[in-house]
């Protein structure tokens, strides 16, 4: 049961246990507990118990990269991309994307919405990637946000803003983009003029820009510091509606040279 697969994050092979299947968790957990029990007269009862959790957790972990990598070779995505997926009845996707900022102006990755992201059409916007400025994305935050309208089947793309606390969703940056397609997506406050641009990617390395919108009024909120704390913020779903099917997107953010796409 052993296999290369692909840390998809990095670029790199390594070798893991194969584990594809919850069976094959059990049956290797199970190994491991009539192996140290067979050595249970060197071990203490602490070393015991704490080889089994150790060795559970390393399974678990493991489990959940094949199985994140086994779902992007089934859809057929390119080298390079990792998987985050939002479970039905969910609002957080099994990806975590937080992480700390200090004055990050900008931030961008490569994406390729999946095709369940068009069940539930709603007219609610969905979130997809940005950062907060300063420690309340409900007060002040530059994202972008997706949704499968009822009336189409495209998804459509949007600058979605918090300023003062107050929401601004920018209708004239709604771009539409089609699912198992790949995309450059940057949002950015520049200037404090908050911007988003779309480009269309193919194989051959370039793109089409099909979107490039920067809000006409300056973002209203003065920072004190242009080394200002925040935070990323990650796929999310809603709203305070939740999916009644999974919505998957792949994502990359590092383009084919290893230079990152991620913030700025």
């Amino acid at each position: 049961m052993i296999m290369i697969i692909n840390d998809l994050t990095k670029g790199k092979r390594f070798l893991y246990w194969g584990i594809t299947k919850r069976w094959h968790q059990v049956i290797l957990i199970v190994g491991m507990i009539i192996a140290a029990w067979a050595l249970q007269p060197e071990l203490s009862p602490t070393g015991f118990y704490l080889l089994i959790s150790f060795y559970s957790i390393v399974v678990i972990g493991v489990f959940k990269i094949e199985k994140a990598n086994y779902r992007i070779q089934r859809a057929g995505v390119s080298y390079g991309y990792t998987s985050a997926r939002i479970f039905p009845n969910k609002h957080y996707s099994d990806q975590k994307w937080w992480r700390p900022t200090f004055g990050v102006h900008a931030m961008s990755m490569d994406v390729i919405f999946d095709k369940d992201c068009l069940s539930d059409p709603s007219d609610h916007w969905n979130k997809l990637f940005g950062f907060s400025l300063g420690l309340n994305h409900h007060e002040n935050s530059v994202r972008v946000a997706w949704r499968k309208p009822p009336d189409s089947e495209k998804i459509q793309v949007c600058l979605y803003v918090y300023c003062g606390g107050e929401r601004l969703i920018y209708r004239a940056s709604i771009v539409e983009v089609v699912t198992m397609c790949e995309y450059y997506i940057k949002v950015s406050i520049r200037l404090r003029h908050p911007q988003i641009q779309v480009i269309s990617k193919n194989k051959k390395g370039g793109g089409n820009v099909i979107g490039n919108y920067q809000s006409p009024m300056p973002f209203a909120y003065r920072f004190r510091s242009k080394f200002r704390l925040g935070y990323t913020l990650g796929f999310y779903y809603g709203g305070d509606s939740v999916p009644s099917q999974a919505k998957t997107i792949y994502y990359k953010k590092t383009d084919s040279n290893g230079r990152n796409l991620y913030m700025e």
